[in-house]
């Protein structure tokens, strides 16, 4: 699964590590509020994203097929 970001920035992850992980989350508020430009529209958030791996202002997500 591959997250990128409004300015090319991404991140690669394992299917089978987020595959119904609620510990890894696509989100478009904070708090009840809407995201901050600084993350918006969406943020990969949560207790299982660490440092390099947290991903702001998402605009597309691949389902990466290796053959």
């Amino acid at each position: 699964v591959r997250v990128i970001a409004s300015d090319g920035y991404s991140r690669d992850f394992d299917s089978a590590g987020v595959a119904r992980n609620g510990n890894i989350i696509v989100a478009n508020e904070k708090d009840g509020q809407p995201l901050g430009s600084e993350k918006w529209p969406l943020a990969l958030v949560g207790s299982d994203v660490h440092g390099g791996a947290k991903v702001s202002k998402i605009v597309e997500i691949q389902i990466i097929f290796n053959t």
